[in-house]
């Protein structure tokens, strides 16, 4: 099980279901190999990068991208870098979240 997270710095609303934001990576987890997704915290937001497995839907076909996250290595060293992410508002438990899932125009870009 892989853990990142990112601490606060930028965060704008783009419209009323959508979010931009800025910050350095908190918390990453990687649970790919065992229900298909992926997910990064970024100003105690959380966001989700990949989902996959029997769940998947015609929406979630389309991701926005991944840039400079390696997925198939430990994202562990990615902690504490800067990224920038165009995301979706989704409803989760977990408290604010967001999606890279179902346009292509949204990314998590690791620019540090």
């Amino acid at each position: 099980m892989l853990f990142l997270a990112v601490s606060c710095s930028t965060q704008q609303k783009i419209d009323s279901n959508e979010l931009k934001l800025e910050g350095k990576i908190q918390e990453v987890s990687n649970l790919l190999p065992v229900d298909g997704s992926l997910t990064a915290k970024i100003n105690g937001v959380w966001v989700m990068l990949e989902e996959g497995g029997m769940r998947a839907t015609p929406d979630e076909a389309t991701r926005g991208n991944i840039i400079g996250l390696d997925l198939g290595k430990d994202s562990s060293g990615n902690i504490g870098k800067k990224a920038e992410v165009f995301c979706s508002k989704i409803n989760a438990s977990r408290g604010t979240t967001c999606t890279i899932i179902g346009n292509s125009k949204y990314y998590f870009k690791v620019i540090d």
